[in-house]
This record gives C-alpha cells, sequence and structure tokens, in this order.
C-alpha cells in the first residue's frame, strides 16, 4: 500500500472533481440542535504554490460509479465463488481504497477525501554546503522532501468526525503506523486543538476540514489562515482555469502547479530547473525553463469504461521538444490499411519534420556541440591569460594566484554570447551538410511525409505454437511506418547518411581527432565523401533484396526494411512485411477490424491516435485476480472467456498540441489512474507474497550457512538452531519459531548429529505464502507450491540460488577458519 501511494503521487495523478450536494433528510419530530460549523474548503487553506493536489468526488458516487464499471462486473464474474464471498476479496478491498476506509453511509455522502503536496521551506545551508556553493555555483543542492498532506472534507460536521475515525483507522492499518485513535494526544498548538500521533504526524480541524500531515505544513497552513492577503490555491488562475473547465460530475481530477515544480527541480538541479538543462545549458536542453505552466488530469466515468482528458499548458511562445514533436498537422492515418486486425498495439503520429528539426535538432544537437566548441575557445583563451600571468609571477619572483571557478566561470559566460552561439551553429550545421551530401533540412521537407505509425503484437500467420523444446513460440511481430514521398530519394539518402556515420562522425573538415593536422582542402574533402559514398552503395547492394509485390525488401542489422511509394517500413521480419502485404487479397486490416473503428470513430483525427487492445487489460485483470485468490492453479491460465470484456479497446486515444498546450483524450475500462491502481494493487500483493516467502529462504539459508561452520569444528556433526544461537562461533540468530512471516518450520536432527532436515511451510496458505521448502544437511533449497502442505527432497531444487547458497555456505566455511577452532577431545580407550 505504500508503494501505491508512492506511485500515484509521484505520477502526479491529482484529482479534483465536483464536491455533491448532500440531500437534506427528513426533519424528525423533535429535530436535535446541530452544531454550526464553518465549512473551509481545501483550495482556501493551501498555498498558492501548493506543488500537487488530488482529491475524490463525494465518496458515495465515486464507489457506486466505480461498481457500475463492465471491468467491475467482469472481474466479479471472473472471481471464484469462494473468493467473492470471502471478507477481504479484491473487489471489496479496492472499493474501501478509493473510500479511505470510510464506511459509513452518511459519511460517504457528504465527504470527500485528497492529497496535496507542498514544498517545505528550506533551512540555510550549512558552512560546507556554502563553500561548495561558492567554488561551483551550478553544484546540486539539497533535495527537499515535499510534505505529504492528507485532508477530508465533510458537509456536516457529525459525519466528518465519524468519517476521520474510519479514515484514520485505515489509514494506519495500509499506510503508515500513526498509531490508533485511543493512542491520539490532544495538546494545545498556537490557539487551537492539535492531534499528535505516535509517528510524529499532526492533525487539525479546520471548520469541517480534517487535515493530517507533518507539523510543517500545518505551520504553513496557519500562516495562510492568519494571512488574509496571501495567495491561496483557489486564488491562482491556471489552478481556476483548470478546475472550470476540466472538472467532472463524479470520477477523478489532477493538478500539477508548474511554479514550485520548476522551483523544486532548480533547486535541485542548478541552472534551467529541468536535468538536460543542468547537463547541456540553457540554448540546448531539450525543455527550456519554465516549459509546464500546469498539468491537469480529470476522469469521467461511465458504464463501459472511464474518458480520461489530460491538459498540458506549456509557457507561451517557449521552443522546446514538446511543442515541436507534437505540432504536426491532423491526419487520417493509412497505415491502419495495411496493419492486421488483432494487433494489439497502435500508435499513429503525425510529426512536422521541418519544424522538428529547426526547434529541436537544431538546438540540440548542433547547440550542444556549438556550445562546447564555444566554451573551450574561451577556456584556451583563458588558459593562455593564466600562463602568461604565472610567467609574470616567476620573472618577479611572487607567487601565482590559483584560479578560481567563479573567476573561470565569469570569464567562459563573456564568451557564451548569442552572437558567437548562432554563428558557431550554423557553421555546424553546414558542416554536417558537406558531410551528408545533401541538406538535411530539404531533404526532410522533400522525401519524408508527416505519418509515423508503430505496430506492436502484430498477429503472425503459419507460426507455430510451439518450438522443438515444447516451448511456446513469440507468433506476434512489429512494425515501424515512415510516410515517404519519393521512394527512390529516401533511399539514396538513407545510403548517404549510413556512408556519414560509418566513415566517422563528424571527422571531416579540420579532423578533430588530429588536432596537429592540417586542415583538409575542399577538394580533398569531395573525394572523401564520394569514396564513402561509393563504399556505402556497394554495401547497400550486397544487402539480401528481395522484391515483393512491388516493394522492396532488404535485411538490414536486425530487422528488415520495406520501401513501397508510400512508407519505408521497418519490421521485425520480411514475413511480416510480406503478410501485411497481402491484406489487399482478402485478409482483414486493423483499419476495419470492428474493435478497433468503434474506438477510434469516437476521438475523430487528431495529431496522435493510440490504440492498445482488449488483450492487455485481459491480462492485467487476470494477474490481479491470480495474485490475490487463495489457490490460483484453480483458475484457469485466461478467464476471458469466462467473462470477456464489453469494450471497444483497452484504451483509445488522441493527442494534439497547439502552441501552449497539449491535450489528450483517452478511454480504458478503469481510466489511467484506475488501470494504474489496478497494477499497483495486484503488484503489492505479489511482492506481499513474495517477501514472506524470500524471508523463510532467507531463514533456510542462514540456517545452512551456520551449520556448515558447526560442522566444521564438531567433526562434521550438526547442531538444532537453538545450539547455534547460542554458541558464538556462528552469527546465526533467526527464531525459526517465530510465525510472524506466515511460515513454520520444523526441524528434525538426525541421529548422532549426523544430518539435519528442515521444512518451512506457509501457516496460512494464499495470499500470505504459497511456497513450500525443504532442504537437508547438503545446504540445497527444494520448493514446490503444494498448497499448503509439507515439500520433500523429491521437490523441485532451487538452481537459482543453489549457487548463491554454497558460496555463501563456503565463504562463512573460510571466516571459520580464521577462528581459532579446538580439536574435540579423543574418545577414550577401552580396557582389554
Amino acid at each position: 500500500m505504500k508503494q501505491l501511494l508512492t506511485a500515484v503521487l509521484s505520477l502526479s495523478l491529482f484529482f479534483q472533481p465536483l464536491f455533491a450536494q448532500t440531500p437534506t433528510p427528513a426533519t424528525p419530530a423533535k429535530p436535535a440542535k446541530e452544531e454550526v460549523t464553518e465549512q473551509i474548503s481545501i483550495e482556501d487553506l493551501l498555498p498558492a504554490d501548493t506543488l500537487a493536489y488530488v482529491t475524490t468526488s463525494n465518496l458515495v458516487g465515486l464507489q457506486h460509479s466505480f461498481q457500475l464499471l463492465d471491468a467491475y462486473k467482469v472481474a466479479q464474474a471472473r472471481l471464484p465463488k469462494e473468493e467473492l464471498e470471502a471478507g477481504d476479496n479484491p473487489l471489496r478491498t479496492v472499493s474501501r481504497f478509493l473510500s479511505f476506509g470510510v464506511e459509513d453511509a452518511r459519511a460517504l455522502e457528504g465527504s470527500r477525501i485528497g492529497f496535496a503536496l507542498l514544498l517545505p521551506e528550506l533551512s540555510e545551508p550549512t558552512g560546507a554546503e556554502k563553500k561548495a556553493k561558492a567554488q561551483d555555483p551550478e553544484a546540486r543542492s539539497r533535495m527537499p522532501e515535499p510534505l505529504v498532506l492528507l485532508f477530508l472534507e465533510g458537509s456536516r460536521m457529525e459525519d466528518a468526525r465519524k468519517a476521520r475515525e474510519q479514515l484514520i483507522a485505515y489509514y494506519n492499518d495500509n499506510f503508515q503506523p500513526i498509531g490508533k485513535l485511543s493512542e491520539i494526544k490532544q495538546t494545545e498548538y498556537k490557539g487551537t486543538k492539535l492531534d499528535r500521533f505516535k509517528n510524529g504526524e499532526a492533525g487539525m480541524w479546520f471548520g469541517s476540514t480534517y487535515v493530517l500531515t507533518q507539523p510543517a505544513a500545518l505551520d504553513r497552513l496557519l500562516a495562510l489562515r492568519a494571512d488574509r492577503r496571501a495567495q491561496r490555491l483557489a486564488d491562482d488562475q491556471e489552478f481556476l482555469r483548470a478546475r472550470t473547465q476540466m472538472m467532472p460530475q463524479t470520477g477523478l481530477f489532477a493538478y500539477l502547479n508548474g511554479k514550485p515544480l520548476n522551483q523544486l527541480l532548480s533547486t535541485v538541479l542548478g541552472r534551467g530547473g529541468n536535468p538536460l538543462d543542468f547537463i547541456l545549458g540553457g540554448t540546448s536542453s531539450m525543455l527550456g525553463s519554465e516549459t509546464i505552466k500546469s498539468l491537469a488530469l480529470s476522469s469521467t466515468f461511465d458504464r463501459e469504461g472511464v474518458v480520461d482528458r489530460l491538459v498540458v499548458n506549456l509557457a507561451a511562445g517557449q521552443k522546446d521538444f514538446l511543442s515541436a514533436f507534437f505540432s504536426g498537422p491532423k491526419s487520417e492515418f493509412k497505415a491502419p490499411q495495411l496493419i492486421p486486425a488483432g494487433t494489439e498495439i497502435l500508435v499513429s503520429h503525425s510529426l512536422d519534420w521541418v519544424k522538428l528539426y529547426d526547434d529541436f535538432f537544431v538546438k540540440t544537437f548542433y547547440g550542444m556541440m556549438a556550445r562546447q566548441e564555444v566554451i573551450q575557445e574561451g577556456m584556451q583563451k583563458y588558459s593562455a591569460e593564466e600562463e602568461a600571468k604565472r610567467k609574470d609571477a616567476e620573472a618577479n619572483n611572487q607567487k601565482a594566484v590559483e584560479p578560481k571557478w567563479d573567476e573561470i566561470d565569469k570569464h567562459v559566460a563573456t564568451e557564451l554570447t548569442e552572437e558567437k552561439l548562432a554563428k558557431a551553429i550554423k557553421e555546424r550545421e553546414a558542416r554536417m551538410d558537406q558531410e551528408l551530401g545533401f541538406v538535411l533540412r530539404d531533404e526532410l521537407a522533400k522525401d519524408l511525409s508527416n505519418e509515423i505509425t508503430v505496430a506492436y503484437g502484430i498477429p503472425k500467420l503459419m507460426v507455430a505454437a510451439v518450438d522443438g523444446d515444447g516451448k511456446k513460440k513469440d507468433d506476434t511481430g512489429w512494425a515501424v511506418f515512415f510516410g515517404i514521398k519519393d521512394r527512390a530519394a529516401t533511399q539514396q539518402a538513407l545510403v548517404k547518411t549510413f556512408a556519414y556515420f560509418t566513415g566517422g562522425m563528424m571527422n571531416g573538415g579540420n579532423r578533430e581527432d588530429e588536432p596537429n593536422a592540417p586542415a583538409k582542402t575542399e577538394e580533398q574533402q569531395k573525394q572523401e565523401r564520394e569514396l564513402r559514398n561509393q563504399n556505402a552503395q556497394a554495401a547497400w547492394a550486397m544487402m539480401p533484396t528481395e522484391v515483393y509485390k512491388k516493394v522492396e525488401i532488404k535485411s538490414i542489422f536486425a530487422g528488415y526494411l520495406g520501401f513501397s511509394d508510400e512508407f519505408m517500413i521497418v519490421a521485425d521480419s520480411k514475413e511480416t512485411i510480406k503478410q501485411m502485404l497481402d491484406l489487399s487479397e482478402g485478409g482483414r486490416a486493423l483499419a476495419s477490424d470492428y474493435n478497433y473503428s468503434r474506438a477510434m470513430n469516437g476521438v475523430g483525427s487528431a495529431t496522435t491516435k493510440v490504440f492498445i487492445g482488449p488483450n492487455m487489460f485481459d491480462g492485467l485483470l487476470n494477474d490481479f485476480i491470480k495474485s490475490w485468490i487463495m489457490n490460483p492453479a484453480t483458475m484457469e491460465e485466461d478467464a476471458s472467456a469466462r467473462a470477456p470484456l464489453n469494450v471497444p479497446a483497452t484504451v483509445a486515444a488522441t493527442l494534439e498540441a497547439d502552441a501552449n498546450s497539449l491535450r489528450l483524450e483517452a478511454f480504458s475500462p478503469l481510466g489511467i489512474a484506475g488501470t494504474f491502481a489496478l497494477w499497483s494493487f495486484g503488484n503489492d500483493v505479489r511482492q506481499g507474497t513474495e517477501r514472506k516467502e524470500t524471508n523463510a529462504r532467507y531463514k533456510l539459508r542462514e540456517l545452512a550457512k551456520a551449520e556448515k561452520v558447526y560442522a566444521r569444528k564438531h567433526l562434521n556433526r550438526y547442531a538444532t538452531p537453538e545450539t547455534l544461537s547460542k554458541i558464538k562461533s556462528t552469527s546465526f540468530s533467526e527464531d525459526l519459531k517465530d510465525e510472524a512471516d506466515n511460515y513454520k518450520f520444523e526441524f528434525k536432527l538426525k541421529p548422532g548429529g549426523k544430518g539435519y532436515e528442515v521444512t518451512a511451510n506457509p501457516v496460512k496458505y494464499g495470499r500470505q505464502g504459497r511456497l513450500s521448502f525443504f532442504m537437508d544437511e547438503s545446504g540445497k533449497i527444494h520448493w514446490a507450491d503444494k498448497q499448503g502442505a509439507v515439500a520433500t527432497a523429491a521437490d523441485e531444487e532451487e538452481q537459482i540460488h543453489e549457487g548463491r547458497v554454497e558460496a555463501a555456505a563456503e565463504a562463512a566455511a573460510e571466516d571459520a577458519k580464521e577462528v581459532r577452532i579446538e580439536p574435540a577431545p579423543r574418545p577414550a580407550r577401552r580396557k582389554r
């Protein structure tokens, strides 16, 4: 559960739906006096620089919508009856997670729960940090850990109190051990009551809103309440715009604030505020400084699935990778007409190659090299000046002053002018075009059209189900389609590019690998380029080639290239290419498949289309159920036939961009957040099972090491675990009687101590542990899923870990040699 919470926060799935009003109950004959409590929205409590924010809708609406989903009903049908009737079945557990343990009906109806991330105020840097920063201004700073804030907001104080009690109990059991309700200590804090939990966190009421977080976060909230002029999250225009445009009636919403995000990255990484900017410099990074202004995601629940809407707002006027990559024209993609029905994943994207080249490639690739050139020239000039100063100091019998990093940075900064960088970029671009033998920008515009389509999981025809060893063969392929305008021109450009890279990247002109060599003349460079092109043309001609239905297919490296009049196709095999070309003769293309067309007709034309077939979600759902049920062996390998998903696709999405934003709309059975949560729940359960099984293995290995050490000292006789834990010659300290990790150990010492056997069986077979283990004096572990029964030496030997066990045992034996071993006393001779 902790991993799930951390992952949800790190992926910024922050939600804000409408707060549904609670229906007015019937008035009793003698109404009790209801406590009047101020209702304070959480948005008025959070500062404007809140990093991230997530909340559910009213909890009863969220749970009801979840239970209406087709995926929920499919999971119900696939679960074995005994699991479905169990009190802790997976669907009930997920439903409790959506309400964070709140079960009271009125509290559910009038409450919402959420999280927020706040940036803490950094303390003053230490002396060592100040010194390091002075020597290197771009040195990384301490990583400020964001403050996690959990809140509960109620419409009635009485209901909010009930929800708080159930929330704290659920949070303590599933996320962090903060303590039980009876262990909460109430104290006065800055004029108000404060709940103090045993792990150091604190809780406080703000009207009918309860906040559970670290004291540092509460200090920020209290300071904000005291300052009427301070800006709140509710005052932030970006947040208000996102909430107004995207807030669903019943569903989920996420908001990520770009300003504190950039502040966080700038603090950690230095200049520019993002990893590539730190590495490459402000003018050559993939994303410019403060590119992302905000990010908002909403999820709307429907019976068939969930519609997700994602909007990424970019800083106005920024030219960066995101805006360049997603700025192609809207297109109706042609490649799906060539891809077989049943293909699992399809991504079609419209790319403006020239814009990408101008706004990204020139800026990043040429800009990086140009920047390094200018810096190198500046450093050489600086070094020459410093060398002259040193010689002057020697001539005058004076001590030379050692250069400082801040002086070097200032000197380099004076050399890094925009004019110098622009000139160096143009020189680099011209040098590249000269080495290639064509103008790259013009060639992109002439040869390539906008479409790029990636197909994965293409069903292969005429492929045996198993290989000679009886193992299941991979019966799917992949292909990438690049739209082209001129087949011959595209092939020639590829040949010249291949010649350039095989001939030595950027080694023409002044021969950078030989700085003292004389510069080559234009004629020499031309001759070298022509020779490389001739060699590349010869290599191209020698590649295995086949023409199939007017499409030229070449074998190149680990893949195959196919050239038609409309596409350059890169695929895993020529059979995959041929199969796609055969679709025109009676095959069924993905574009005409009912599942695909039903999913895609609703999304229209766009810059990017994404399709992921139902098999992916089917597998995810089956894995989730198998990780949860008591005995996975009782469930068929593929439960899809028992209850198929009544949805057109797992994911059908479009993505497009304008000058200042990226917009995504996607449909899936559980939505982005729900699909991620499903995977996380299943993964969390599997990891819990494996952790307990691994602990059992670890205890057996530690026992094996200790037994070998003991046997070396006692004439190959072994001892009980209790004896091993008492003597000092071994470090064995495991309590095999402890069943806290759901495993029961049984140890049996053979007569005369000449051997031993030990078994480890799950106390409760199922999610807490499924494997049974057996080990004897050989130190080899045998294991099997015996459904709780005892393992024996006849079960499978753990080959993966055997070498590690033996190596560990040998290492322990070597360590024992260093300990002085007293020889065992010889038995007394019998009298004759």
